[in-house]
């Protein structure tokens, strides 16, 4: 899917002080991007990472106004979408270029389907 409008969940990074949780909440955002299965060789670079779970990468034109997603690698606390009636997270970001302009290209693995066990 070419220029799909995704909707991102992210988990509020709340912390706790003085017995107090505080920080931001749980927030929803879109961002446009390209999605696209892995290609075989791609799938067997990434297969620490996939760990044979479905998996997509999303290319998103970096912009000013652009969010980077938050990666299991990164955070620990990663970015969600929901794709074809699946949860799939974004396990790893980085920056790429196909050779017209940068991208955050984002490897998104599935975690379960939308109602599912």
């Amino acid at each position: 899917m070419f220029g799909a409008t995704v909707t991102v969940y992210r988990k509020g990074s709340k912390q706790e002080v003085d017995g107090v949780w505080v920080g931001p909440d749980d927030s929803t955002f879109d961002i446009v991007a390209s999605v696209q299965p892995l290609s075989p060789s791609e799938a067997n670079a990434a297969a620490d990472l996939t760990q044979g779970k479905e998996s997509y990468y999303l290319y998103q034109p970096i912009t000013p106004d652009a969010v980077r997603l938050r990666s299991v690698e990164d955070t620990g606390t990663s970015d969600h979408i929901v794709l074809n009636g699946k949860i799939y997270e974004c396990v790893a970001v980085s920056d790429w270029n196909n050779g017209l302009l940068p991208n955050y290209r984002s490897l998104m693995r599935c975690l379960v389907q939308v109602g599912g066990p």
